[in-house]
C-alpha cells in the first residue's frame, strides 16, 4: 500500500511547487474530514465550485490561501533540508519546524505533508493517538508554547513518537488497516471502503494520480 501510493504520491509532490501545494491543499482539507469525502472537497476547491464554503471552514480558507502565496519558498526550503546529509529525523525535524508555523497546520498536520511527499514522519491524528493510547492534547499547543526551545522539544518528541512506532510506512498501512473496517455517522452501518488496499487509493485518488 505505502510502497505504491506514497511513492506515487512523493513523485508527483516533488516536481514543482504548484504539485507540492496541491498535496497540502489534500491535508488542510483532511482536518476534521473523513478521507472518502476529499475527493470530492478537492474537486470543489480546485474548480472554485458551488458550495466551497461549506469545505473551507474554519481555518482552512486561510490556510490554503497561505500554502498558495508561499508555495515556491516551502518547496525550496523542504528539497534543500531533503538533500541535506542528515538522519531523516533530523530532515523531519527541520521540515516540522516551518511547516507547522503555517496557518491551519500544528504538527500532526505537518508531519503529513512530510509523509506524503518526502516519506518521512508520519500523521499522528485522533485515530493514530487512540490505538496507541496517546491523550487527544498529546501534540495539541506547539504553537503557544513560550520559547523555541520548548517548541523544539515538542518537535522532537513528535518525530520520536513517530519513530518508535515504525515509522512512516508502518503507520500509513496500519491506519489503513485500522479504517477500513470502520463505519462513519456519514454513512451509518454500511462500510465506507473495501479493503485497506481502497483506503490507501484514495490518498491517491483525491489527487487524481494513479497508483
Amino acid at each position: 500500500m505505502y510502497a505504491t501510493h506514497q511513492t506515487a504520491i512523493s513523485n508527483y509532490a516533488r516536481e514543482c511547487p504548484d504539485h507540492l501545494a496541491r498535496v497540502m491543499r489534500f491535508v488542510i482539507l483532511s482536518i476534521r474530514e473523513p478521507l472518502f469525502n476529499i475527493p470530492a472537497d478537492m474537486e470543489i476547491v480546485g474548480t472554485q465550485s458551488e458550495g466551497i464554503e461549506k469545505v473551507l471552514w474554519g481555518i482552512k480558507g486561510k490556510a490554503i490561501a497561505a500554502i498558495d502565496a508561499d508555495k515556491q519558498y516551502t518547496y525550496d526550503y523542504l528539497e534543500y533540508v531533503y538533500r541535506l546529509h542528515l538522519s531523516d529525523i533530523e530532515k523531519s525535524e527541520l521540515m516540522l519546524c516551518y511547516l507547522a508555523t503555517m496557518p491551519g497546520f500544528g504538527l500532526p498536520k505537518a508531519g503529513f505533508v512530510i509523509q506524503l511527499a518526502y516519506g518521512l514522519c508520519g500523521c499522528m491524528d485522533t485515530h493514530n493517538l487512540k490505538r496507541y493510547g496517546l491523550g487527544a492534547r498529546t501534540f495539541q499547543g506547539w504553537k503557544t508554547l513560550r520559547t523555541a526551545k520548548y517548541r523544539f522539544r515538542r518537535v522532537q518528541l513528535y518525530v520520536k513518537t513517530c519513530y518508535e512506532l515504525g515509522g512512516p510506512e508502518e503507520l500509513w498501512n496500519s491506519w489503513c488497516e485500522y479504517v477500513a473496517p470502520r463505519t462513519s455517522i456519514k454513512t451509518g452501518p454500511v462500510l465506507t471502503y473495501r479493503d485497506a488496499e481502497h483506503v490507501s487509493a484514495m490518498h491517491c485518488e483525491a489527487l487524481e494520480l494513479e497508483g
